[in-house]
């Protein structure tokens, strides 16, 4: 069976790779799948989560507040503008209780980035809600 080469790349991360059924990321659109087998694919991500289905089916989130999006002949490359992982999720004092959305033009970097790790935090932990 085929399977997806996918490289995560973010600034002060270590490089993430993955063989891969599948994976779904959030497009400035709405969020996208793919396959192997996907025509050629370029796209802008927007604050959410990104979840990869491994070769042995295996789950893997992880939260983005933007970057870009690439695929190319079964290969896959995020490039994140950052990245928050299971280990480091987490839902900051201002936004406990709170609904998760906002405009993001009037969002600062910051901002963006506490979003998508409350994001991940209760899709990980949605007992803690």
């Amino acid at each position: 069976m085929k399977s997806l080469a996918v490289t995560i790349v973010a600034p002060s991360q270590p490089l993430l790779l993955f063989q891969a059924k599948s994976i779904v990321a959030p497009g400035e659109s709405g969020y996208f799948g793919c396959l192997p087998g996907r025509q050629p694919l370029v796209a802008t991500l927007k604050i959410g989560l990104i979840h990869i289905l491994d070769e042995e089916n295996l789950e893997h989130w992880f939260a983005v507040p933007g970057g870009f999006f690439e695929m190319i002949d079964d290969k896959v490359t995020v490039l994140a503008d950052s990245l928050v992982t299971r280990a480091t999720a987490e839902v900051s004092e201002h936004l406990k209780g709170k609904g998760l959305y906002f405009f993001e033009e009037y969002a600062s970097e910051v901002q963006k980035s506490d979003l998508a790790s409350a994001l991940l935090s209760r899709k990980l932990h949605p007992e803690s809600v």
